[in-house]
């Protein structure tokens, strides 16, 4: 099989455009995916996304709250930081960051408290699902 000049030049052409496209909707769907539409409680957060990665602790004041870290949902979106969601003691839905390395206003408010991480199986019975 011989590819002429015209075809080798279409898929020069094509391949960064498929990449872009893939790209693009990668940011996209990490986009839908990380905005917590609908969360206001801990329960909803399970509802939209499932039991939590990984979850800290940490008071503010004598407030307890906790930071949810959540899974990248588009890795080819090559977010600066995975998703993080900060609720109170109650298990309402306070702050939220789509990523938290890219977000210095996010870390200024919530990263600098001494954290300690928790066992989601211990989160989980603090707030149990519905």
């Amino acid at each position: 099989m011989v590819i002429n000049a015209k075809t080798l030049a279409k898929w020069l052409v094509s391949i960064p455009f498929v990449v872009a496209l893939i790209y693009v909707t990668s940011v996209l769907y990490n986009n839908e995916r990380t905005v917590p539409r609908g969360v206001v409680t801990i329960q909803d957060f399970y509802a939209r996304y499932g039991n939590p990665p990984h979850v800290d602790t940490f008071a503010i004041n004598g407030r307890t709250f906790y930071r949810v870290i959540g899974a990248i949902p588009a890795p080819l979106a090559f977010p600066k930081g995975s998703p993080q969601y900060v609720f109170d003691g109650s298990g309402r839905l306070v702050d939220w960051t789509a990523a938290a390395q890219g977000d210095p206003d996010f870390q200024a408010r919530w990263s600098e408290n001494a954290q300690q991480e928790m066992l989601v199986s211990y989160f989980l019975e603090r707030f149990p699902p519905n």
